[in-house]
């Protein structure tokens, strides 16, 4: 979730960009990285020579509402069936 944040505020990014956009998640244990598809080979590669345990898998779902000056735009994430709901 807080990739999506960084990606609206600091990269102004819109929101269902932002859900859309490749994520990864560190876990502490057990000590692993997991990275989406659309990492770049690169990044992948870096990250391995730093010494991380690195596997391909889908981090987390996000289901985004971001409210604005009187609208609310949704962003479903489209790994999953899912929507993106607000009263």
């Amino acid at each position: 979730m807080l990739q999506v944040i960084v990606n609206v505020i600091d990269f102004q990014m819109n929101l269902q960009d932002a859900v859309d956009f490749p994520r990864v998640h560190d876990q502490w244990k057990p000590d692993r990285l997991s990275a989406e598809r659309g990492i770049s080979p690169d990044t992948i590669a870096a990250l391995k020579r730093m010494g991380y345990s690195i596997e391909e898998s889908y981090p987390a779902l996000v289901e985004a509402i971001r409210i604005g000056d009187g609208w609310l735009q949704g962003a479903p994430d489209g790994r999953a069936t899912g929507k993106a709901a607000g009263y």
